[in-house]
């Protein structure tokens, strides 16, 4: 049976309770009224973003901490500005941006030789030819879902329509053939898009590091 020393314990104890008393009695030190918490310019620079009316209806509702003391409501800042932290304030991380690229543009698509039939409408026409190598970017609405690369953008956008994958655009940029494994690879590190997290890609790019 392993001995308690209730003494010990109780020192402890008594420590803690003194400990506790010490940061109470700092606190009530520093304590404000309202209309003097609203005067400080730590909350006065939130007035642009809160309004004194909103910090007033808060207050009246008993949502912002305080203590009472002689029967009267008062403040500590420093409380105070941890509740408009955690209830006032939405944080968004933004998201990734690539502002630089290799890109190979496409050659003049426009008709060299025209059916006679068609010349009326010549400034018009556009040749179909062979799809350019791309990496390619699957879209969900404005986010980056997935980055690829392919020889044939057509036939491989039709492989993802039968996918689980959700966008509803796709870009690309053309890329020479050499410099396709190197451009996909670090549009994935850049953006880190959730449909490029499968096994395979992981560990290609696990290897990438590594070598």
């Amino acid at each position: 049976m392993k001995y308690v020393n209730k003494f010990d314990n109780y020192q402890a104890e008594k420590t803690a309770m003194q400990t506790d008393a010490m940061i109470t009695a700092t606190k009530i030190s520093n304590l404000r009224t309202f209309e003097e918490l609203m005067e400080l310019a730590t909350i006065k620079k939130l007035f642009k973003f809160v309004s004194f009316e909103s910090f007033e209806k808060y207050n009246k509702s008993n949502l912002i901490p305080h203590y009472t003391v002689g029967g009267k409501r008062a403040f500590s800042s420093h409380d105070v500005c941890e509740w408009i932290t955690e209830n006032l304030v939405d944080y968004d991380k933004g998201k990734k941006l690539i502002t630089k690229f290799i890109s190979y543009p496409q050659k003049n698509n426009n008709p060299k030789k025209i059916p006679p039939q068609l010349i009326g409408i010549k400034g018009k026409l556009q040749e179909i030819g062979s799809p350019p190598p791309c990496v390619y970017f699957l879209i969900n609405i404005d986010e980056v879902v997935y980055v690829g690369q392919t020889v044939n953008i057509y036939s491989r956008i039709k492989h993802h329509e039968n996918s689980e994958k959700i966008y509803t655009r796709v870009l690309y940029i053309p890329v020479c053939n050499e410099e396709l494994e190197r451009v996909e690879r670090g549009f994935i590190d850049s953006l880190d898009p959730k449909y490029n997290k499968d096994g395979k890609t992981m560990k290609k790019r696990k290897e990438a590091y590594e070598n």
